[in-house]
């Protein structure tokens, strides 16, 4: 899923939610839950308009994986619906900082799932902005990085979307950026393909109009209005930017002409009258139909409101903690409203509050995988801030109750990637030869989020130690013996250590690495080592510098891709002088012998 910060889709016609506390749902406001294969729908409306937006998701997601040639798709989170039946209804829950603005709905995309609200009673039909939404979340799943402007511009492309009675239509004009391009200068295609989220043309309100309507057109042209050969060069282009190719470099080997002439057939095809658009009939699509319609009680009614309340942040927890408590008085014990008030504790910092309400949750025959995962979240939380050099028994003990409660929330939900990716870091400084259970977990999580670099990283880091583990115990290699011979002779080493239960508690150290904060990680690395047992302390060390390993690494890579965006902006000379300062740097790495080897390519064509 995209990073968890909410996404408000301001859609048309309507007021906004007022500053006071929201109002109850009436109790004779009946909701009910509709579930297809892959979505769930919560409603106040009528069945049938809540199956056909359901069924409607479906048909897209169909179209999509048909497309791909693909019979699944990677979806880390689920997609909740909430479907009111007039704009009245939908207004209370609007996120207050748009009070007075147009909208029809709003989304929120964050680490328990993508968020769409919208009101079944429509004016204009916001199902377009709901598909985009819906679009860059399946996009950055299922594929591999892609340059933002194609990111955008497929989402678009995608998301007019249109079931008819017998088939699907897929690339449909999206009329206003037709109208925007044909009364604005477009963005040159050198510069369009730079783009990125701090760009001033993606930053600026009225720029990223054009960002976006650009880059839909340029897209809707190389799939469905340029020659054949166009498509192909697309596609190459993208494979050598996906491989670390400069863009530049990347466009003059995918396609045989230039900037100019490529922007110049893009002018021309949005002053074109008929666009083409692909039409797939439902008989080439496996669209799942089948729907199961649930009641509510009322305690379960407000769970969901007040779930959805909490997603849109801090504005709305005392909103959401009403709901919560309000349906713990009509069903005490609920998992769901307990789960929900414990969440809402942790974002406050209430850590003992939060495990308690976490606690009854998994307590319960109720409880679902985000009870589980929250429960071995706070549970880490709190063994790692108990947790100085070594892991008392009790200790060691809390660490395999939180791994538990992870693997109860997979068990629930095998698709729910966060919990996975906590479930694998916890093997991070254990002994190569026991981080299977961590392998696994990564794996399955890195292909359910293909676009977390964090979590490759991890399970890089899992699977060097399980290598190493296994050279130190094969026959012939006498470095690893000796290496082996070493620790099985010291009074306390790392693979001893847990079975005394004495592990180093590096977690707060991996948050910092995960917060970017690498020097304050490796200082603090290194007063574990200036602090540890001397028995114990060759091994830390040996930790600490594989760390700060990968914190040089990590620095030359940022110093790598800054010289590359310089290197694609024109600015040889800078980007020179970047080059061939990581090279000298880091003459012997990876990154320092590439920058070495752009450095020659940059002075090349300043003519040195």
């Amino acid at each position: 899923m995209r990073a968890s910060a909410g996404a408000l889709v301001l859609l048309l016609a309507g007021g906004a939610a007022g500053a006071r506390p929201i109002d109850l749902p009436s109790k004779s406001d009946g909701w009910f839950r509709l579930t297809t294969a892959h979505f769930t729908v919560f409603s106040n409306g009528t069945e049938t308009r809540s199956r056909e937006i359901a069924l409607d998701l479906e048909r897209l997601r169909a179209v999509l994986g048909y497309i791909r040639n693909a019979k699944d798709a990677s979806a880390p989170v689920p997609t909740f619906l909430y479907v009111f039946k007039r704009m009245d209804s939908l207004e209370p829950y609007m996120p207050p900082e748009y009070s007075g603005k147009d909208f029809a709905g709003f989304v929120r995309t964050t680490e328990d799932g993508n968020y769409f609200a919208l009101s079944a009673k429509w004016n204009s039909d916001p199902r377009g902005l709901i598909y985009q939404e819906y679009l860059l979340d399946y996009i950055q799943n299922n594929f591999r990085p892609q340059p933002l402007w194609y990111h955008v511009g497929a989402a678009d492309f995608y998301r007019s979307f249109r079931a008819t009675d017998s088939e699907a239509q897929i690339g449909l004009p999206v009329e206003e950026h037709i109208a925007l391009l044909r009364g604005s200068k477009m963005i040159p295609l050198e510069r369009l393909f730079m783009v990125d989220r701090d760009s001033p043309e993606y930053t600026d309100p009225r720029a990223r109009e054009v960002f976006w309507a650009e880059s839909w057109a340029l897209v809707h042209y190389l799939l469905r209005g340029s020659p054949p050969e166009r498509k192909a060069e697309l596609g190459k282009f993208l494979v050598l930017m996906q491989d670390g190719k400069p863009s530049d470099a990347a466009f003059h080997e995918a396609f045989a002409t230039d900037y100019a002439t490529l922007l110049g057939e893009l002018y021309a095809y949005v002053r074109q009258s008929r666009y083409n658009y692909m039409t797939i009939p439902y008989r080439d699509l496996a669209v799942p139909v089948e729907t199961k319609v649930e009641p509510f009680s009322r305690a379960e009614t407000l769970v969901h409101l007040g779930d959805l309340l909490l997603q849109e942040g801090e504005g709305r927890l005392g909103d959401a903690d009403a709901f919560f408590q309000a349906a713990l008085r009509e069903d005490p014990g609920l998992a769901a409203a307990e789960t929900g008030l414990g969440e809402i504790a942790m974002r406050r910092e209430g850590y003992p509050t939060a495990a308690d309400h976490f606690r009854k949750a998994v307590a319960s025959d109720r409880a679902d995988y985000r009870a589980y995962y929250y429960d071995g979240r706070l549970r880490l939380h709190e063994l790692y801030q108990r947790s100085s050099w070594a892991m008392t028994a009790a200790q060691r003990e809390e660490l395999e109750a939180a791994r538990g409660s992870l693997r109860k929330s997979i068990a629930l939900n095998p698709d729910y990637a966060e919990a996975r990716v906590v479930l694998g870091r916890t093997y991070l400084l254990e002994d190569g030869a026991t981080v299977g259970e961590g392998i696994a977990a990564l794996t399955t999580a890195s292909a359910l989020l293909p676009w977390r670099a964090d979590v490759a990283n991890d399970l890089g880091e899992l699977k060097r130690q399980q290598a190493e583990a296994g050279r130190a115990g094969a026959p012939g290699d006498e470095a690893h013996a000796s290496a082996r011979a070493a620790r099985a002779t010291s009074a306390a080493p790392v693979s001893s250590a847990r079975d005394s239960n004495q592990v180093l508690d590096t977690q707060a150290i991996n948050a910092l690495l995960a917060a970017g904060k690498e020097d304050e990680a490796v200082a603090a690395l290194e007063r574990l080592v200036a602090n540890a047992p001397p028995e114990s302390r060759a091994s830390v060390q040996v930790e600490l510098d594989r760390i700060k390993a990968g914190v040089a690494r990590n620095k030359a890579v940022r110093a790598y891709n800054a010289a590359i965006a310089l290197y694609n902006r024109h600015d040889y000379v800078a980007a020179l002088s970047a080059f061939e300062k990581l090279a000298a740097s880091s003459p012997d790495t990876e990154w320092g012998l590439k920058a070495h080897d752009r450095a020659v390519e940059v002075r090349k064509i300043l003519g040195k």
